[in-house]
């Protein structure tokens, strides 16, 4: 998979409606630089996924931390991170960021 297959598909699910797709499998898309990775997850998190499968992608921390971006005002309900590369700070950023999404409005610090 690469950057311009990424584009391109990233580009084709931002003409979606919101809802029309529930589930997108990026598993084993280990080829992809910072660019490719943060189209696709905008346009995933644009279409209000319920369920990402990105299980092998191997972009480590890098990969949650772009995740972690789009959490805020989506619908998902299962993240598949299985042999991403992550490393403690990494799931510690993804904790926190879901944590964010927990907290009552007036709980959330800047």
């Amino acid at each position: 998979f690469s950057d311009s297959q990424a584009l391109l598909l990233a580009a084709s699910l931002c003409e979606f409606g919101p809802s029309a797709i529930r589930a997108l499998s990026l598993r084993r898309c280990s080829g992809l630089s910072e660019e490719g990775l943060r189209s696709l997850v905008k346009a995933a998190f644009h279409l209000e996924l319920r369920r990402l499968d990105l299980r092998g992608a191997r972009l480590g921390d890098r990969l949650v931390e772009l995740v972690a971006e789009g959490l805020g005002a989506n619908c998902l309900e299962e993240l598949l991170l299985e042999d991403c590369g992550l490393t403690s700070a990494g799931v510690m950023s993804l904790f926190s960021a879901l944590s964010m999404m927990q907290s009552p409005p007036s709980q959330t610090t800047s």
